[in-house]
């Protein structure tokens, strides 16, 4: 399982923010074999490099994991994102089953002020 370093580009206040993936595990993002997500729990967050909370991801997960397995997308449980803070945070996921649970390695969101309000 595997989570990008950084996102490929800054993310803007008051836009709305998703996040999609396909959990898979393997050695390396290229072998990751996607696994059926239907009886795991994902959660994420998003943190200022000092730990201070800038939003709890809540996840939805596709309910096609046949067609579609290992995908989810992750969102904020509060949508308002024109007061996060500007700078650099982390975010990790942790996908959780039979009481196993697993995280991500922690990866940086670049959060800037957007300049059209």
């Amino acid at each position: 399982m595997a989570a990008p370093d950084k996102f490929p580009r800054p993310f803007k206040t008051g836009d709305t923010f998703a996040l999609s993936g396909t959990y898979g595990i393997g050695d390396t993002p290229d072998d990751a074999v996607p696994q059926d997500l239907t009886d795991y729990t994902i959660r994420g967050q998003i943190r200022t490099r000092n730990g201070t909370l800038v939003a709890d991801l809540v996840a939805t997960i596709d309910p096609d994991q046949v067609a579609n397995t290992g995908k989810y997308t992750l969102a904020p449980s509060n949508p308002d994102t024109s007061g996060w803070a500007i700078g650099y945070h982390n975010i990790d996921l942790e996908f959780s089953v039979g009481g196993v649970v697993t995280s991500t390695p922690t990866f940086v969101l670049q959060v800037e002020e957007d300049v059209t309000k």
